[in-house]
């Protein structure tokens, strides 16, 4: 049975396809060198929230120079899920959006982060690419444990299946015993919401069978996986709430945040449209999880 052991060096991440910041809200008692993500409105969010450096790079063409100043000695990814998402075109290694990935593991033999998490859905763990970046990690002396879990299982009351890698020079630890929530949806609602998060009777009518639709009577069950695309396609990618009988909205984007786990002083920008709101949030962590994942890290050592 492998052991976690203590380190006495801190671990400082580079956070790469960082979002609005789902790692950073949970990797304490460890460090950010650096954020690093595309989009410039989860800039925005991001940095209303944490001082560490972000930066807006094209990952596919980052040099091994550049990632060695930011004096990193462990990685967090969560790189675009289409490639290996059921609902997607599974292109897989031959997707564009996969190339910001593989440069990232091309670099890891020169690099050698002491620790790499990378989150992605399920259907990472059976793709080219996780058999790839295996290879490179093996070849590089890694150790390496996969997750595959959805939170709702501990209670969370959010389906999220999410597939989960880390790896590290060091040494693995077991798995700890997950967590156990009691909470339901509806602690995290409120009963006020906008106009425009109401959906019209026929919208319901017309779309009604392929709704995820959560009652009164529903309220143990949790809600859907929120997807990048909630409130423009009509199924899949999140639940609708009852209001009053027979009366349905969407979950607004900081209901969504506190389904996710975010904690209520997370600073939101809702001066941005409710698509974008929508989008990063769905293309957001579970919380829950990802600090599962933190409390297995070493700490450093007292002095």
């Amino acid at each position: 049975m492998v052991q976690q052991h203590a380190t006495s060096e801190k671990l400082r991440f580079i956070e790469y396809f960082a979002g609005i910041g789902g790692f950073a809200a949970c990797c304490n008692p460890h460090e950010i060198a650096a954020a690093i993500d595309i989009d410039q409105a989860a800039k925005r969010v991001y940095q209303s929230n944490f001082t560490h450096n972000y930066f807006n790079v094209t990952l596919e063409s980052v040099e091994t120079v550049w990632l060695e100043s930011l004096a990193a000695n462990a990685w967090w990814l969560s790189p675009p899920c289409q490639p290996f998402s059921r609902r997607g075109k599974q292109g897989d290694l031959r997707d564009p959006r996969s190339l910001a990935l593989k440069n990232l593991f091309q670099l890891v033999p020169c690099l050698r982060p002491k620790w790499i998490l990378l989150e992605n859905v399920s259907g990472f763990a059976v793709s080219e690419m996780f058999a790839w970046c295996c290879s490179i990690l093996n070849d590089a002396g890694y150790v390496w444990q996969t997750l595959d879990v959805c939170p709702s299982a501990w209670g969370w009351p959010n389906r999220r299946p999410r597939f989960y890698l880390m790896a590290t020079t060091e040494m693995l630890p077991d798995w700890q015993s997950p967590p156990r929530f009691d909470c339901t949806w509806r602690d995290f609602v409120s009963d006020d919401f906008g106009a425009e998060l109401a959906v019209s009777d026929e919208f319901v009518q017309k779309f009604g069978s392929s709704l995820d639709r959560l009652t009164k009577n529903r309220e143990s069950e949790p809600t859907a996986c929120f997807g990048s695309s909630y409130g423009v396609v009509t199924s899949g990618a999140g639940s609708y709430l009852e209001y009053e009988p027979g009366k349905f909205r969407r979950f607004s984007p900081r209901e969504v945040l506190r389904l996710l786990g975010y904690p209520e002083q997370f600073v939101w920008d809702e001066t941005l449209t409710l698509k974008k709101q929508w989008k990063l949030a769905g293309n957001s962590l579970s919380l829950p999880v990802i600090r599962y994942l933190v409390n297995h890290l070493p700490q450093a050592a007292c002095s």
